[in-house]
């Protein structure tokens, strides 16, 4: 039989293996993770800046639009345009004209964060973006939930991070 230093030698080695093997499995449940979540930040902030871009080009470069906005009398166009705008994403859950300058650099909109909300500020010009409304702005809520849900249940959506632009919420230059 073995000779109690063999048992000791033994029960050594096996505890060596297992706890290497176990922090192995711990690394790497633990890289998994992290890449889970970069994919998941990098598909979202994907998501935020597409929908930007689509509402910049379709709402805010518009002389209907720039018109409505630097005209007085035209409040029903705005409401409605406002209700379309939400209407246009299960991702958008408020849409709405802030009577103030835009405030952001030379981009067209700026995604950002104030709290657990996701928004999107928009400078409204004409169709080809050379008259800009300095009086205001569109602002639009993200909804976020909406978002994530979508994201957990399409994991299809999750892009690979080397495919997808860098820079969280970077302003976006205008298309005109």
């Amino acid at each position: 039989m073995y000779s109690k230093k063999q048992i000791s030698l033994l029960v050594l080695i096996y505890a060596v293996v297992f706890t290497a093997a176990l922090l192995g499995f711990i690394h790497y449940e633990t890289k998994k993770r992290a890449n889970d979540f970069s994919d998941l930040k990098s598909a979202y902030e994907l998501i935020v800046n597409l929908t930007g871009d689509a509402i910049s080009s379709g709402y805010c470069q518009w002389d209907k639009m720039y018109q409505a906005t630097t005209t007085p009398g035209n409040n029903d166009f705005l409401k409605e345009t406002l209700k379309e705008i939400q209407r246009t994403s299960a991702y958008i859950k408020a849409a709405y004209l802030i009577r103030h300058q835009p405030v952001f650099s030379e981009a067209c909109f700026s995604p950002y964060s104030q709290g657990e909300s996701t928004y999107i500020d928009f400078k409204i010009f004409d169709d080809h973006g050379l008259k800009l409304n300095y009086t205001q702005f569109l602002r639009i809520e993200l909804n976020d939930s909406a978002i994530l849900a979508d994201l957990e249940r399409n994991p299809s959506l999750l892009l690979s991070p080397t495919n997808i632009p860098t820079g969280i919420f970077s302003e976006k230059a205008c298309s005109a």
